[in-house]
Formats: structure tokens, sequence, C-alpha cells
């Protein structure tokens, strides 16, 4: 059974602004080494596929600059609209079911995730393969080390393999939580929701058909318009008539065959912000600093510049991001609102370019 690998590139990255922009969403910033986070993601699967069996999910206004910068793959799924991962990974499956003659494993993997550790992370991959082949739905969750309020987190049930890389059957999921439910999680032994997915092609159609007719429905739609001059404009046709939901939502909360892999790596979503200081080093004040930065009694702060030289006086526990035409400053415990800044931006005809 051939293995295909899905990378889901459509996100915006808005917790990254002003770094991250429309045209330069989170995926292809080099926030870690030398190369984009998709980079990264390509590098990482190349000792388990070739390139002829990686594709790429993202958005027609994105699609030209991310081939820019992975041009190694040429398997392009392009969405018309964004429509959250329930329509990508289903516009996904089906094209690679026209594409194989055969039944495929379907990897699913975000454009840019932070992984150490390469090897423990194939040898997940790998457990997670096995029991895709039984008709599964697997998941990957990671232990966590920190009470996190911005992953999601799962309770695994019954064990199914209990030696080597563990495997569950997935009890129930459980959405971002408050400070005070995450530490709870940790204590009854929860793990993080990656929002990594491996499965057959016809096992997750099977469940979007189950649990999302209406997405299914347009879904064998997109497959008959498949190599017709009218592919895209059928394509852009049903994806105006989905609702916006996520495979978390709509298939994985309600299936009965979720099975969940512990992931033994270092594991980072990158959501926000807060994340660079959990993979760089820190100056003897407790600051991460990229470009020129010069602080007089300033402690625990992220600043990041281009530039022009950052100082700051008595500046404690804040995010600082300077960038050509846009400066952020924000408290570490708002990091997670820089979000909704962004919308609120392109609200604004003012500042709409900006963002």
């Amino acid at each position: 059974m051939e293995i295909k690998v899905v990378i889901i590139a459509g996100g915006r990255g808005k917790r990254f602004w002003p770094v991250s922009r429309q045209s330069t969403p989170k995926q292809i910033l080099t926030l870690f080494g030398d190369k984009p986070l998709i980079g990264l993601t390509i590098q990482r699967v190349l000792p388990l596929v070739t390139t002829d069996n990686i594709y790429i999910s993202t958005g027609a206004d994105l699609q030209e600059k991310i081939m820019e910068i992975s041009h190694e793959v040429t398997n392009y799924i392009t969405e018309p609209l964004p429509k959250d991962t329930a329509a990508a990974i289903g516009l996904s499956a089906v094209k690679i079911m026209k594409d194989n003659k055969e039944d495929a494993i379907m990897i699913v993997l975000p454009s840019d995730h932070y992984i150490e550790n390469q090897d423990a992370f194939l040898d997940t991959i790998k457990t997670g393969i096995e029991f895709a082949k039984k008709n599964m739905l697997v998941t990957i969750g990671v232990k966590p080390n920190f009470p996190a309020t911005g992953y999601g987190y799962i309770r695994a049930g019954d064990e199914l393999k209990g030696e080597g890389i563990k495997v569950w059957k997935v009890e129930e999921f459980f959405e971002k939580p408050d400070i005070r439910t995450a530490e709870e999680f940790i204590q009854k032994g929860y793990l993080w929701n990656s929002g990594m997915f491996i499965w057959k092609c016809s096992t997750i159609l099977n469940e979007i058909k189950k649990n999302l007719p209406g997405h299914y429905d347009g879904l064998m739609r997109i497959k008959e318009g498949f190599d017709t001059e009218n592919e895209f404009a059928i394509i852009e046709d049903v994806f105006n008539t989905l609702d916006k939901i996520s495979i978390d939502y709509g298939v994985m909360e309600k299936s009965e065959k979720v099975a969940v892999v512990e992931g033994t790596f270092d594991w980072d979503d990158v959501g926000s912000w807060l994340s660079i200081e959990r993979h760089f080093p820190k100056d003897e004040q407790g600051n991460i600093s990229k470009g020129r930065f010069f602080g007089l009694e300033s402690n625990n702060n992220i600043v990041i510049g281009e530039d022009k030289l950052v100082s700051t006086i008595g500046i404690n526990n804040m995010i600082i991001i300077d960038t050509k035409d846009a400066l952020l400053i924000v408290p570490k415990e708002r990091a997670q609102d820089v979000k909704k800044l962004v919308e609120k931006l392109r609200e604004s005809s003012d500042y709409r370019n900006l963002t």
C-alpha cells in the first residue's frame, strides 16, 4: 500500500504578525535554522517517502509563493477558498485516490510545526501507519511538558499497543482549556493533540460521508469533475457551499474508530511568539533577542528586530517585534490576542495593507 504525505499549508499565522502577513504566512518564515517551516516539514518526511509522494494543500493565492520555496514538490492541491481542514483534507483524499489506482495511506501534517528528534518522529509515524492499515483514524498525541492553553488535549482510553511506542483508543477530545484546566489535564495524563493524522484515503472519506454528508456529496462532485476543463470551477462552486469546519470537530470527535499514538519527540505547534522562547537561548536577564537589542533593567522579554537597535529600560515580560513598517508591543500573557489585533486591523481602511 502506497504512502502519501499531505502537508496542509493554507494557514496565515496571524499570531506572528507583523512578520507574518497575507503574502508571507507563518509556514514560509525561517524561524528555526536555515529553512522555512514548510521546508523543514518536507525534509522531515524524506526518509519515508520521495517528493513524488508529497502533496501540498494550500490556497490559490498562496500557491505560487509556496512553490517558489518548495520547488522540489510538484503535487499541489489548490483550495479556492479557506474552508478549514475538513474541506482541505477531503479534497486531498479524493485527489490522491484519483491519482492512484489503489487505496493509499495518507499522512496529514501541518506545514508549520517544530519537531526535534526525527528518528523518534518517523518511528511514531510508522506505528501509526500500522493502525491506519486496520481502518483506524490515527492521531498523534504528545506528552505535555507544561500546561499549554493554546493546544487541544486528548484523553486516552483502552490500550491498543503497550510495548515500545504506545497506542490507545481515543476516549475524548478537549478544546483549548484555561490554565487551571490545563494543569488538571496534565495531572490526569492527557496528551496534547498535535493535529497530525494518519489514515487510509477510503477510511477518512467514509467517515466524512458518515459525519459530514454535505462535504462528502461535494467531494463526489469534485471527483467527477477531475480532468475536465471545468475542474477548478467545480471545486470553487463546491467550496462556496461548504461549512467552515475542522476535521477535529467534523469527524474526529464523532468517530468511534480513532486511535492515538504517543509521540515521543519534542514538538511545538509554534502557535504564537511565545513559542520562540522555548527554543532559543536566553541572556542573563532572561531575554531572547534576534537582531540588535540592548536592555537596561529589562527582563524576560522577547525582542525581534531588523536593522535598527531596539533598546528598553525597565521593561519586563513583553514581546517586542520591530519590522520596517510596523511595531508590535504586547505583554507575554496576551500573545494569543495578536490574532485578534490583526483581524481588527483588517477592518480598518487605514491599516488593512499592513496585514
